[in-house]
């Protein structure tokens, strides 16, 4: 464990009616709307609309920072356009996960997708995360199951978004054990433990109405959290647990939290009691 949360900081021809038009907008609502009608223009080659977007691939993926009524619809009918996808398809890459983000607002949004819009869209979450990510949960789980909590963890800019619904994932998967869920942290978190740690101690929203199998599952996910604190190094342990005073303390006395790290038993856990020790002596409340 200690190798993987050992750091917490961290041009052929082209049609002539659209080569006389100068491409160095000034405006880009300009631009997104032009590359909208040249989406719907059969006229137009994939080809001509693909090197309008190959650049600007981030452009389209910031359509929540779009504050402009009139350019934020022209984005959605952009990515709803299927020929769009399509051609998005052929230039993603492995690094391109923040397209996962709009891709799962789709799928997860009360638009009417057909099933060749979907097949598009899971293609692009194939193409972004198989070899990364889906091709190494199928070791633990089966093939859609691995695709949906990759798909969980790159859903969101923020972070206890995406670990609240990785976490909800392992809820349903019952037959994981501790060691798996310890992968998939591993996997996803290796180097924000801390956010994980916090964000997991906090949520326990809906406990009472899990049934008996996913109580179960909750309960690995704590057991998966200590064990990884257990095995890292002394002096990351007390930073985790320092930055989980603190987020507690945001919280206020009164939150209801998954466990007291105070009564881990000393026989399972004794390297995080013993900086649980430490602290208290300097006056820290665990």
């Amino acid at each position: 464990m200690e190798s993987l949360f050992k750091s917490l900081d961290n041009l052929k021809d082209e049609d002539p009616k659209y080569t006389s038009i100068n491409f160095n907008f000034t405006r880009v609502e300009y631009g997104f709307e032009y590359v909208l009608h040249m989406l719907n223009d059969p006229n137009v080659s994939d080809l001509d609309i693909l090197k309008q977007i190959k650049y600007r691939l981030n452009e389209y993926m910031d359509i929540d920072n779009i504050k402009n009524p009139k350019l934020h619809a022209s984005m959605l009918e952009i990515w709803k356009n299927i020929r769009f996808l399509n051609i998005v398809s052929e230039i993603v890459t492995e690094k391109d996960t923040n397209i996962i983000i709009i891709l799962y607002d789709m799928l997860s949004s009360i638009l009417d997708l057909d099933d060749e819009h979907k097949k598009v869209i899971y293609q692009i979450i194939y193409k972004v995360l198989y070899r990364k990510y889906i091709l190494p949960l199928t070791s633990i789980m089966d093939k859609d199951n691995a695709r949906t909590v990759a798909l969980m963890r790159f859903s969101s800019y923020d972070n206890k978004d995406c670990i609240d619904r990785v976490n909800k994932c392992i809820l349903m998967l019952n037959d994981l054990k501790i060691n798996d869920i310890v992968y998939i942290y591993g996997l996803f978190f290796f180097d924000q433990f801390s956010n994980l740690f916090n964000y997991t101690m906090a949520d326990t929203e809906g406990y009472n109405l899990l049934d008996n199998n996913a109580k179960s599952s909750y309960n690995k996910i704590s057991g998966a959290i200590c064990y990884i604190l257990e095995n890292m190094p002394m002096y990351d342990i007390d930073r985790v647990l320092r930055r989980w005073i603190s987020y507690s303390e945001l919280l206020g006395k009164n939150s209801i939290i998954r466990f007291s790290i105070k009564d881990l038993s000393e026989v399972d856990f004794p390297r995080i009691i013993k900086v649980v020790q430490e602290l208290e002596v300097q006056g820290y409340t665990l």
